[in-house]
């Protein structure tokens, strides 16, 4: 079994690499494992209305952040010498985050989102048209929460497998950058193709949400309308971004693409945070 070494793409060790880990891991801590958790919790306890995709999809993030900065609550964010990596780089820890995070959660994310959006979808068109909505089956609604998670567990199944199978045969290839990657090119492939078409599908879901919304703009009255016009542009944007480095992951290694995982619950909390209901349940003190 051999050592692998310290990739040459991009070195943690370098200050701009340093800079770019230390920032990877704040977003992760702050928005995933305390804004998010307090989210999460003002839908579950607070006087605020929810339809039950928006806190479940939420959740989602909260054990993808969990795991981008598994290496730092472990202790094993810091290394100094050749050997000491290579103690890392074949540690418990190491391996969990290996197989559970680089081609699991991306799915998963896009998942989440595209669900998130076409609940949006079906609210805006049932609030647009004149026909009575239909109450949603118990059981779409339950298919629709789990996906996120049935996603995650393929992924997370597939990657576990084939890292024993290529521990087994001595050619595993474990990578550190801004975490510990399994290396395999197969299941990069199929993860960037699924989670690209995905997302194509959102983006697609987005913006027709938005062409609606923006045809009514003219006659919105409030500023909750006005204001969930910006939150679907929002992440129509980030939906388009994320097809982008969907695809350059097939080609090249760049932190640039796991920063744009990192700023996603960020991106979510404040998107729904922004709520007046929100600020009000928040504002224990008046």
């Amino acid at each position: 079994m051999h050592l692998p070494n310290l990739p040459r793409a991009f070195d943690v060790d370098s200050t701009q690499g340093h800079q770019t880990l230390i920032a990877f891991i704040a977003l992760h801590t702050v928005a995933g494992l305390v804004l998010l958790p307090i989210l999460c919790a003002t839908f579950a306890f607070a006087r605020v209305k929810r339809h039950p995709i928006l806190p479940v999809m939420s959740s989602c993030l909260v054990p993808a952040s969990f795991l981008g900065t598994l290496l730092f609550y472990a202790d094993h964010s810091l290394y100094d010498t050749p050997l000491a990596m290579g103690r890392l780089l074949h540690s418990p820890v190491c391996l969990t985050q290996a197989a559970l995070l680089h081609h699991p959660v991306p799915p998963m994310m896009a998942v989440a989102i595209a669900v998130l959006l076409l609940h949006l979808w079906n609210t805006v068109r049932d609030a647009t048209t004149s026909v009575e909505a239909e109450k949603p089956k118990p059981w779409k609604l339950t298919s629709l929460l789990l996906a996120p998670f049935v996603a995650f567990v393929v992924f997370a199944l597939a990657s576990t497998l084939m890292m024993a199978n290529d521990f087994a045969n001595d050619r595993a290839v474990i990578e550190l950058r801004l975490y510990c990657k399994f290396e395999h090119n197969g299941i990069a492939i199929v993860r960037a193709v699924f989670t690209g078409l995905v997302l194509v599908v959102t983006a697609c879901c987005a913006g027709r949400i938005s062409m609606r919304l923006f045809h009514l703009s003219p006659g919105m009255k409030n500023a909750a309308e006005r204001a969930a016009l910006c939150r679907v542009a929002v992440l129509f944007v980030y939906v388009v971004l994320g097809i982008v480095f969907s695809v350059i992951s097939v080609f090249t290694v760049s932190p640039i693409t796991d920063m744009y995982l990192a700023t996603i619950p960020m991106v979510i909390f404040l998107l729904f945070a922004s709520s007046k209901d929100i600020r009000e349940a928040w504002s224990f003190w008046k």
